[in-house]
C-alpha cells in the first residue's frame, strides 16, 4: 500500500514538474493558438508567421504572456491526471475509458487556471484582467474544457502506446520520441473544434464580467 501511494505522489510529481517545464517552451505557440481561436475572422497565417506578428507588434516578452497561469494549470492538471491514472495503472497502458475519465476530471478541476491563461494571452488592450472572469465564473467553459482533456488523454495516451509498438525497430529514445509525436498530433487534430468552443467560452465570460463592470448611464 504504502509503495502503491508512492508511486501515485512520483507520477503526479513528474507530471507537474515535467509540464510547468514545458510551458517555458510551448507558451509563445499557445499565445498563438489563443489569438488565432478567438480572431474575429479567419487567419491564413501560420503558427510562425502569427508569433512572429506579435512579436513585432506588441515586443517578444508578448508571447509569453499567461505564462503563471499556465505554469499554475499544467502543475495541477497533469498532477491530478497522472495520479488517477496511476491509481488504476500505468499511464502507458492506461484503457481508453480510465484515461478519458481522469483526464476529464482533471481538465474540470483546473478549468479556472486554463480561462485566466487565456484571457492573459489575448491581445493587450483586451479583456485584460482574467482574475475578474475566474471570480465572477470559474467554471465558465469548465464542460467542453473537461471534453476537450478527457478526449487529449484517451487518445494520447491510447495511441501512444499501440505507435510505439509499431515502431519498436527504433532506438528506445527515437520511439518513444516519434510515437509521442504523433499521438499528440492525431489528438490535437481531433480535438481543436472541442478547443475552440472551450476557449471562446472562456473569452465569452470575461467579456460578460466586464459588461458588468460597466455603471448603468446617469439618466439626463
Amino acid at each position: 500500500m504504502q509503495r502503491r501511494q508512492s508511486g501515485v505522489a512520483q507520477e503526479a510529481l513528474l507530471g507537474a514538474v515535467g509540464s510547468a517545464a514545458a510551458c517555458l517552451l510551448s507558451n509563445p505557440l499557445d499565445v498563438a493558438r489563443v489569438r488565432v481561436q478567438t480572431a474575429g475572422q479567419p487567419i491564413s497565417s501560420g503558427p510562425l508567421e502569427v508569433m512572429r506578428r506579435i512579436a513585432r507588434t506588441e515586443g517578444p516578452t508578448a508571447l509569453w504572456r499567461g505564462l503563471r497561469f499556465a505554469c499554475a494549470y499544467n502543475v495541477v492538471l497533469n498532477s491530478m491526471r497522472f495520479s488517477l491514472l496511476a491509481v488504476t495503472e500505468k499511464p502507458g497502458d492506461a484503457a481508453a475509458g480510465g484515461a478519458a475519465i481522469a483526464g476529464a476530471i482533471a481538465g474540470f478541476v483546473a478549468s479556472p487556471l486554463a480561462q485566466a491563461r487565456a484571457i492573459q494571452q489575448l491581445a493587450p488592450g483586451r479583456l485584460s484582467t482574467p482574475m475578474q472572469a475566474v471570480r465572477a465564473r470559474p467554471f465558465a467553459g469548465a464542460v467542453p474544457w473537461a471534453v476537450r482533456n478527457g478526449g487529449h488523454t484517451a487518445i494520447t495516451f491510447g495511441l501512444y502506446s499501440r505507435v510505439k509498438r509499431e515502431l519498436s525497430a527504433l532506438p528506445g529514445m527515437a520511439g518513444s520520441l516519434a510515437a509521442s509525436c504523433v499521438a499528440s498530433c492525431a489528438s490535437c487534430v481531433v480535438m481543436n473544434p472541442v478547443d475552440v468552443v472551450a476557449t471562446r467560452c472562456f473569452v465569452h465570460s470575461h467579456r460578460a464580467s466586464m459588461l458588468q463592470l460597466v455603471p448603468p448611464a446617469t439618466p439626463l
